[in-house]
């Protein structure tokens, strides 16, 4: 037996409401199709590109094996400046001299270490330079540091004396063709105010 199925009767609620649908849909897929165009022409920031790297911010990373091409560990020589026997330093290329800013505890076979000797003179890219000079912050940044010997060629301290950590306990001042002083921190501000007036910073001076 045939049955006649009734014609369907949209009214015009039901025929905007498809409208709506139809349009709605084909603007996601206009804004989906030139969102795939900016990530193909490398137009999107890498926030929203899809397969960003995630961003590692340590220096050395935790290992992770989600991540593809990491960034290599970050060098700190740009702004601790360069490592060289145990110490960083930074250079006066016009004197020929070499400026003490820390303790090197950041290169990669660095150590902890309670001793800190500071070299007479530092070789970068094939010159020789004479340590001069120490950073006004050179002692702040000598954590876990209880003995520093400074070479006999230093003679610029920038009032670094004045900022010793409280587990420095020996100061060592090697003297060219005299016994090493050996002098507790008292004892060496002292003596540095006495035997190294400082000058006052001239404007370009590098501490």
């Amino acid at each position: 037996m045939k049955q006649d199925i009734p014609p369907e009767h949209f009214t015009a609620h039901d025929q905007r409401d498809q409208k709506v649908i139809r349009y709605g849909l084909l603007a996601m897929g206009i804004l989906f199709s030139g969102y795939l165009l900016a990530a193909f022409m490398g137009w999107l920031p890498r926030a929203i590109t899809p397969g960003r790297q995630e961003v590692q911010t340590a220096t050395k990373g935790l290992s992770n094996p989600y991540l593809k091409n990491l960034p290599q560990p970050i060098d700190p020589e740009p702004y601790l400046g360069v490592a060289h026997k145990g110490s960083r330093f930074r250079f006066d290329f016009t004197k020929q001299e070499a400026i003490v800013t820390r303790p090197d505890f950041q290169s990669e076979n660095a150590h902890p270490r309670s001793i800190w000797i500071i070299p007479a003179s530092v070789s970068y890219k094939g010159q020789s330079y004479t340590v001069t000079t120490l950073s006004a912050t050179a002692l702040l940044y000598a954590d876990g540091i209880t003995s520093v010997t400074f070479p006999p060629t230093l003679r610029n301290f920038n009032g670094a004396h004045e900022l010793i950590k409280p587990e420095l306990k020996t100061i060592i001042l090697q003297r060219l063709h005299e016994a090493p002083l050996v002098l507790t921190p008292t004892e060496f501000i002292s003596y540095i105010q006495t035997h190294y007036p400082q000058r006052p910073l001239i404007e370009g001076d590098i501490q």
